[in-house]
């Protein structure tokens, strides 16, 4: 719920000899209800109010001197007392404390008037009328019928009042306290401001606005509103120094009422009361705008005589409230009345990341919305590009929420209309929240620059802006006992462009993982590279795997061994303030295996798998009682080359993998790793996407708790581009692998799938130079065609390279970073992949895999997406 609105008071007239009612048409306008009350006799129509906005209380003081409350939540009134048998003039709340000042002269308190009807004489009458009331917080100031202004220091439990001046000597029809000054409305029609109200009897003219009485007073941030009987109202844009008033317009032709004027603060609207006809009308623009809109009468085709102004507002349930004070068709009954206000009720989306631009869906209550039409949301950093009308009650606005945008909850409006038709939907507060993008932080688990390892990290920036990003390295030195953040780095990140970063200038020669930031909120896209030379090895080995954005309490890596010559380490990364209490179950073929490992705060642990579980494979779940990241790392034939992957977060019923290949010159074998970590049998259906068609794959049953290896070159041809589709009876994990020897020795890579394919996908890495060559594999699971988009994102910026393609239903593409003539263009160098789905509901899958050297090595990852 929007919050409560602050306390504003409006006080109706004391009884007067004019009457003034106007004939003006009748406008469908707002609809005016009687709350029904207060009270159920003559003599009771309300002449000041008061709101509890803690408490949802309403209290009112009448013509004959009676007090009232109304709670709101129930709609019933309740009489509390009668402290002077004189008409209550003027009312100030405090908060706890309710203050009232009668005709007679007397000024009286209630300390508790949610529930008691005591009331203490602070001042015994004396035949001085009381015609306004305010208080400052501290003080409670009184202006009196015969012009002097009094005051009480501690009106909370004091009754002892110092003079405080005579502005001119007639009635202080109205009080208003504006910053630090106090300033009084008199019946010569002039204003005076008292600069030290707390002590200070000094008054000086603070101007005239158009010479007949002025009624009323309030203000905004910045600027003074004065209401007067020739039914004008008044502005002073400098109050605290200036005696100038500019002219805010008629709001009905009558006199402003007595207190007739109510400045909103949450909407910037200011209320006009006119005193002739019971006409109430907004003005949406009040420091500048002279423009009024009518909100109809309180009863239609009754001439009344004296009327309450608007009192208050219920922001929780956007209603206006006035009273009838008087009616002389029936006695002195009185009735307070409520409006609902146009506002906003609803907005959808009710968030946005920032660097997007969207669509947001804008539902208004009690609206009649009408061209032009402009919505409005609070702060700055969020550009409206359009507002467009759908209905009486709807509006759609296309926004940008730019770099730099404040993250948080923002308040929305709507201006809509024209001329004296122009009205504000009232906003809701906090209806919109400016987020991060959840790809504006990354964890890599995995690093090392020690053991004959070098670690390069790339990051993308998608943006068009650009933006920075801040490293923070945790190193677990010596390994496994956590030696917590060591170095951290601030980088600029050009717009749509490429960064590589070298980690062993920052960190040295240790292991060590990584949280990457974007420090605006924006969206990037983080992976990690590791090279070595393996023994008796003369060129490099690869791996790399993408980031996480978030972290998690369990993590699946479904691909693992300690036998065949391999070697696999579970990396553990605790960005926690607090220690990671850990276990690691192995999935072994015949059956699991649970380890419990303890992770320092703020640091990275690595674990063997053959020191666990002994020579076998095994997928691996890790489980944790805090948040953390977890990858897996394999090596084989003396870490003659090597694979690495991010583990998935949780089973699902199906996963995706987009790359795949059977054959070629360097004979690709790939191999399908599906875990059962469900606690009973598995029936499992993979399906097979080539680059011609969808071809259907094994179906068999896993054992509880195990993992299952499928050769996919059992199944197809050679020659063949694959991509898969891993169906369960039950949730599982899947991921892929791939070998090949191009005459130099076995190399391999791996990536974990996804559990459902997505709308655009980053690749931070990717190089087509210096014997590298880049692949972009795009998997369309869809059952129609699917046009994509590729962009090339360079080093450090500069000119993108885009094209588009058409991928049939079931199938996949595989794209060169060095382009195929004829049929879409490549770039030499270095650049991330940035892949888009253009077909509304037709989300894809993606990975990248890159090769060094005649393919002797070779890496692969999934990207980061978004949809």
């Amino acid at each position: 719920m929007a919050r409560k609105a602050l306390l504003l008071f409006a006080l109706i007239s004391l009884v007067l000899s004019v009457t003034l009612a106007l004939a003006l048409p009748v406008q469908a306008a707002y609809t005016w209800t009687s709350t029904g009350g207060p009270g159920a006799g003559d003599g009771e129509g309300p002449l000041c109010a008061a709101y509890d906005s803690s408490r949802n209380l309403i209290y009112t003081g009448c013509v004959d001197g009676s007090m009232w409350r109304l709670d709101q939540s129930s709609g019933t009134w309740t009489g509390i007392g009668n402290p002077a048998g004189s008409a209550a003039a003027a009312m100030a709340y405090s908060g706890t404390v309710l203050y009232i000042g009668t005709q007679n002269g007397g000024i009286y308190r209630n300390v508790s008037p949610a529930n008691s009807s005591v009331w203490a004489v602070m001042r015994t009458p004396n035949g001085v009328g009381v015609a306004s009331l305010a208080f400052d917080g501290t003080r409670l100031f009184a202006g009196l019928q015969n012009g002097t202004v009094i005051r009480n220091l501690s009106p909370a439990t004091g009754n002892t009042w110092q003079a405080a001046g005579t502005p001119d000597g007639t009635m202080v029809y109205t009080l208003d306290i504006f910053g630090a000054n106090l300033y009084a409305g008199t019946g010569m029609g002039r204003v005076y401001r008292n600069s030290n109200p707390a002590n200070g009897s000094t008054w000086a003219n603070a101007g005239t606005p158009d010479g007949s009485i002025v009624f009323t007073l309030t203000h905004d941030s910045a600027r003074l509103y004065a209401g007067t009987f020739n039914g004008k109202v008044w502005r002073n844009p400098n109050p605290s120094t200036g005696t100038t008033w500019q002219d805010a317009g008629s709001p009905d032709g009558v006199n402003v009422a007595w207190r007739g004027l109510s400045y909103d603060r949450a909407n910037d609207v200011l209320y006009a009361f006119s005193h002739g006809d019971a006409r109430i009308t907004k003005n949406i623009n009040p420091s500048t705008g002279s423009t009024w809109k009518s909100l109809g009468q309180l009863q239609a085709g009754v001439s009344s005589y004296y009327f309450a102004a608007p009192l208050f507002y219920d922001l929780d349930d956007n209603l206006l409230y006035a009273g009838r004070a008087i009616d002389p068709g029936a006695g002195y009954r009185g009735l307070l009345y409520k409006a609902s206000i146009p506002s906003v009720a609803s907005v959808s989306p009710k968030s946005g990341m920032i660097g997007s631009t969207m669509e947001v869906t804008i539902t208004g209550a009690n609206t009649n919305f009408q061209a032009p039409v402009q919505a409005y949301f609070s702060g700055t950093g969020i550009k409206v590009n359009s507002t467009t009308r759908l209905s009486a009650t709807q509006v759609r606005a296309n926004i940008t929420i730019q770099t730099g945008a404040r993250l948080g909850a923002r308040d929305v409006w709507v201006d809509y209309g024209s001329g004296k038709e122009a009205d504000r939907a009232n906003r809701n507060e906090g209806a919109f929240t400016v987020t991060r993008s959840p790809n504006a932080t990354w964890y890599l688990a995995e690093g090392t620059n020690a053991w004959g390892f070098n670690t390069y990290i790339t990051i993308e920036n998608p943006n068009g802006s650009a933006v920075n990003a801040k490293l923070t390295y945790l190193d677990p030195n010596p390994p496994a006992s956590g030696k917590g953040i060591v170095a951290t780095r601030t980088i600029a990140l050009p717009p749509l462009s490429q960064t590589t970063v070298s980690s062993a200038s920052d960190i040295g020669d240790v292991d060590f993982s990584t949280k990457i930031e974007c420090l605006e909120g924006m969206a990037i896209a983080v992976d990690r590279t590791m090279f070595w030379t393996g023994e008796n090895r003369s060129e490099p080995g690869y791996h790399s795997s993408i980031g996480t954005n978030s972290l998690s309490k369990r993590w699946y890596l479904a691909e693992g061994s300690s036998a065949w010559e391999f070697e696999t380490w579970t990396l553990v990364l605790n960005p926690n303030p607090t220690e990671a209490n850990v276990t690691l179950n192995y999935m072994k073929d015949d059956g699991p295996l649970a380890v419990n490992k303890t992770v320092p705060p703020n640091s990275r642990a690595t674990y063997s798998m053959l020191a666990d579980a002994g020579s076998t494979d095994a997928s691996i779940e890790v489980t944790s009682d805090v948040p953390i990241a977890a990858e897996r790392s394999m090596y084989r034939n003396s870490r003659r080359e090597g694979s690495c992957s991010i583990g998935a977060t949780s089973p699902a019923d199906e996963f995706f993998l987009a790359e795949g290949a059977v054959g070629y010159d360097v004979g690709f074998t790939t191999y399908v790793l599906v875990q059962n970590p469900q606690d009973e049998e598995n029936e499992v259906t993979i399906t097979y996407q080539t680059q011609d068609e969808e071809v259907a794959g094994p179906t068999f049953t896993m054992a509880a708790n195990t993992r299952k290896t499928i050769k996919v070159n059992d199944q197809l041809p050679a020659n063949t581009d694959v991509s898969a589709r891993v169906r369960g009876s039950k949730p599982l994990v899947a991921e892929r692998a791939m070998y090949w020897d191009n005459g130099t020795g076995e190399a391999f890579h791996a990536s974990v799938g996804l559990a459902s394919p997505h709308m655009s996908f980053m690749l931070p890495d990717g190089q087509n130079s210096n014997g590298c060559e880049t692949w972009t594999l795009v998997q369309n699971p869809n059952p129609g065609a699917v046009t994509v988009r590729i962009t090339y994102l360079p080093q450090d910026g500069g000119d993108t390279v885009t094209f588009t393609d058409e991928i049939l239903p079931a199938a996949r593409r595989t794209y060169s970073m060095a382009g195929v003539e004829g049929s879409y263009p490549g770039l030499e160098g270095r650049a991330s992949i940035l892949v888009e789905s253009l077909d509304g509901a037709r989300p894809v899958m993606v990975e990248r895999a890159m090769y060094w050297n005649a393919r002797s090595a070779g890496t692969d990852t999934i990207g980061g997406f978004s949809d």
